[in-house]
């Protein structure tokens, strides 16, 4: 068998090693479920590439990793990528973490592992400037945050694994001017009002009366059915306003 039908046969986004470190080299990638950074790749005799990786929190670190074979089935065949959407990312000028929403960039590039050049980081306005009396949830924006810093925390971690607060914690302890996610798609606004927003993605589309109540937006009732699905949406009642 030739070394390019072996590639074929695997079923992987490459004919060569040149290609699988094109696509792979520096980027993160899912291992066991868990984000690991591509240190490098390197050919084998056996026609079957080695990567070197190692733990997305250790990004910086100076070490080459441990070498997989990129046919383990750990790998998954790299059909599932790690995870986008939000965070609680730790600014290191908050007290608390504070949700971030990872979006992939639409451009065209050659990468399929996930790095700062292919991912936008956005966060909401109470990162990006002063606190004002009408802070605006849905004024997300792109900031100097690269997806290798949230890629390096525990917090990214836990997203890839689905590991979030509940919504009940989250309501019950979220504190003013504070953006928690409860998982990838969702996260509770508090402004400096007190008032507890839902955010899904960088949109505000609802407001919560207590920890069962979600009053959704008019325009945005379209969501109920998809919230109503959702196993970490715990409130009893929907209403429209």
């Amino acid at each position: 068998m030739k070394i390019e039908d072996t590639y074929k046969s695997t079923d992987y986004f490459w004919t060569d090693t040149d290609q699988a470190s094109a696509r792979l080299g520096g980027s993160v990638v899912l291992y066991d479920g868990i984000p690991y950074y591509v240190h490098r790749i390197e050919s084998h005799e056996d026609g079957d590439p080695r990567g070197y990786i190692y733990p997305a929190t250790d990004i910086g670190g100076d070490k080459n990793g441990s070498r997989k074979k990129l046919s383990s089935p750990k790998f998954g065949r790299f059909r599932t990528l790690p995870a986008l959407g939000m965070v609680n990312y730790q600014f290191s000028d908050k007290k608390m973490p504070c949700a971030v929403f990872l979006e992939r960039r639409s451009r065209a590039h050659q990468r399929h592992g996930f790095c700062g050049n292919t991912v936008f980081v956005k966060s909401p306005s109470i990162v990006n400037g002063p606190l004002a009396t009408k802070v605006d949830p849905e004024a997300w924006s792109e900031r100097v945050y690269s997806f290798t810093d949230i890629a390096r925390t525990k917090s990214y971690v836990d997203a890839c694994q689905g590991l979030f607060p509940s919504l009940e914690d989250t309501l019950h302890n979220i504190g003013d001017s504070s953006c928690i996610a409860y998982n990838k798609k969702y996260a509770v606004f508090c402004d400096d009002n007190g008032l507890k927003w839902l955010i899904r993605a960088t949109e505000k589309i609802g407001l919560f009366t207590g920890v069962d109540t979600l009053n959704i937006l008019k325009k945005k009732s379209f969501y109920r059915e998809e919230l109503m699905a959702d196993p970490s949406f715990t409130c009893s009642a929907i209403q429209e306003f």
